[in-house]
């Protein structure tokens, strides 16, 4: 089953980042090669450029495992190299003051860190139905949510 990220905000993403590259280039055209026309082109051209990656990922669960596939990368992990996962809520701000979100952490043989899926990345057709997806494979390496704060303390 393939899940994809929602499409708006990556359109919204290029829009105005198109909108800072014709700018920065039409003050280019004008003034010429100006610090201000770069202040527009550079952040604008960033822009487009992440807005191109989030349109182009994707999250595959089938019967030989998980595949990510961004714009510049594709990473592929079978279900025998995933030693556990869970479920958390991702907070970005220490000091709970930031929008959470949720997480899916596969932790993988021999890796330093865990592969994170999170619920905006996989928002077609849904979290939930990723989750559903993940457990028809591989429910018995599910751990609970108490279980992981009880080691990380």
């Amino acid at each position: 089953m393939t899940f994809k990220p929602r499409r708006a905000k990556p359109l919204i993403v290029l829009f105005c980042g198109a909108v800072f590259v014709v700018a920065g280039l039409a003050v280019w055209y004008v003034v010429g090669v100006h610090l201000f026309s770069l202040c527009f082109t550079f952040p604008g051209l960033v822009a487009v450029l992440s807005s191109g990656a989030d349109l182009r990922l994707r999250t595959v669960v089938d019967d030989s495992g998980i595949a990510r596939e961004r714009w510049w990368t594709r990473t592929r992990v079978p279900w025998d190299t995933i030693e556990w996962w869970t479920t958390a809520d991702a907070e970005f701000d220490e000091d709970g003051d930031s929008v959470t979100f949720r997480v899916a952490r596969f932790h993988v043989y021999g890796a330093k860190r865990p592969i994170e899926v999170y619920d905006c990345e996989v928002s077609r057709p849904g979290y939930d139905a990723f989750l559903q997806a993940v457990r028809q494979f591989r429910q018995a390496q599910e751990v609970s949510r108490t279980a992981t704060e009880s080691e990380a303390g």
